[in-house]
């Protein structure tokens, strides 16, 4: 199995038993995690947990 990322970041290409998979990534370089953003807000505004 081999995996490769388009240049803009938003697809990935997976050949496996040979069969071409396209898989659209979701996840952008600029998004945060949920636990990120919680643990960012207990830091600046803990009162409001």
């Amino acid at each position: 199995m081999t995996g490769n990322i388009s240049p803009d970041n938003k697809w990935k290409i997976i050949i496996e038993d040979n069969k071409v998979v396209w898989i659209e990534l979701t996840e952008d370089k600029d998004q945060y995690k949920i636990e990120e953003l919680v643990e960012a807000t207990k830091r600046i505004l803990p009162e409001i947990w």
